[in-house]
Order: structure tokens, then sequence, then C-alpha cells
């Protein structure tokens, strides 16, 4: 009997001592709580990218490019009255003589983009790349001189010579014509790696590689588009 309670006293024990070694264990190595998010740079890149954005805002109007433009006007007049009489076809002379000129103009034009508008939706991020999306362009006429010496009339001795108000109608004509085929100037283009140069060492200095920017506009401007962006100053 004796030695029957012994037993149970001893296994009493050795349980409760196993107990104590569980909760002790416990103790000393608590369930580790889950992991917490690591921050990203994520936040900073787009502060970033907002700073830029302001920075660029704040250049307003930017002046991209300028470029002279030579053309050659050239007029001849020879007045003639076109018709049929009596069902034939004629083309007569309503003058005798003819007169011919040539007008050398220098035409300055201005190429800026106006920033104020621009926003984060400008903005194309990738993992491995940036692209920029311009504004579209404003071009302006900004000179227009007429090469006097450099003018010549030809005029048989039964006609006048032109006149100071016809030299300039006809240098405004060339003028206008120069607006009128503006793309083939290239100034689209010059305007936009313009504007890349002046913009890339704000995005270098964000950690930027140059490989990694393309900066271009939204389309390519025919030259009905870039004439309806064209004003005379």
């Amino acid at each position: 009997m004796k030695q029957r309670l012994l037993y149970y006293i001893m296994c009493w024990m050795l349980c409760s001592c196993t107990s104590a070694l569980f909760m002790g264990c416990g103790k000393d190595n608590p369930t580790p709580t889950e992991a917490q998010p690591q921050p990203t740079h994520t936040a900073s890149v787009a502060d970033s990218m907002r700073q830029f954005v302001m920075t660029v805002r704040g250049s307003s109007r930017l002046y991209v490019t300028e470029m002279q433009v030579h053309k050659l006007v050239t007029h001849t007049d020879e007045p003639t009255l076109k018709g049929k009489v009596l069902g034939v076809s004629v083309n007569m002379p309503t003058r005798i003589g003819k007169r011919r000129i040539l007008i050398p103009i220098d035409v300055t034009l201005k190429a800026y983009i106006d920033f104020t508008e621009f926003s984060e939706a400008n903005v194309e991020r990738t993992d491995s790349s940036l692209i920029i999306t311009l504004p579209d362009p404003h071009v302006v006429v900004s000179a227009s001189k007429i090469d006097n010496p450099g003018i010549r009339q030809f005029v048989d001795l039964a006609r006048s010579r032109y006149t100071d108000a016809e030299i300039v109608e006809f240098a405004k004509q060339g003028e206008d014509s120069i607006v009128s085929h503006m793309a083939q100037f290239g100034i689209e283009e010059e305007a936009q790696r313009s504007a890349a140069r002046q913009l890339l060492p704000l995005l270098l200095r964000m950690g930027y590689k140059e490989s990694q920017v393309t900066v271009r506009f939204r389309k390519t401007f025919t030259d009905k588009d870039l004439f309806t962006i064209t004003s005379k100053q």
C-alpha cells in the first residue's frame, strides 16, 4: 500500500515539473509577432517626382529653340485676260510688257513650351524607364526682315517698277508661306531635343540614367498643327 502511494506521489511530482518546464520555455521564448512591412523607397521617389514637377512648372514659359529661315520670294506680273470668245479659248495680255521681282527675306522663328499646366500626368514611370510627355509647343514669328539691297527687279520699259507697298505685301506672303510649311524646317524636333537637354540634369540628380529617360511630344505635328499654334509678335 505504501509503495503504491509513493508511486502516485512520484508520478504527480513528475507531471508538475513537466508542466512547469513547458511554461518556463514559453516565457523564455515568446511567440514572435508578425513581421511588420519594411518601408520602401516608393514614398521618397514619389516626393522627388512631385518636386520635379513643381520645378518644371515653375519654369513657366521655356524658350527651347530659335531658328532663322531664309526665303527668296518671287513674283511675276503679266496680267492676262482669259476666257472664251465664240467658243474659242483666249489668253490675251491686258498690258504691254512684263515685270518680275525677287525679294530675299529672313524670318526668325522661336519655339517655347508653356509648363504652367505640367503635372504628374505628364510623367510615366516604370521600373526601368521614365517617359516625359511635353506640353504642345508654341511658335512665334519674332522677326521678319526684307533684304532690301538684295531685291532684284526685272521690268520691261513699258511697265513701272514695283512700289514699296507691293514689295512689303509680297514679303508678307513669303512669310505666310514659311509658317504654312513649318514642319519641313524641323522646328518640332529641335524643340524636343532642346527641352530634353534642359530637363535631363534634373532627372540625373534624381538618380536616373540618361539611357532611361525619354522626352517627347504627344504626337508628330503636321504643317496644319504648327500653323494653328503659331503667332506673330
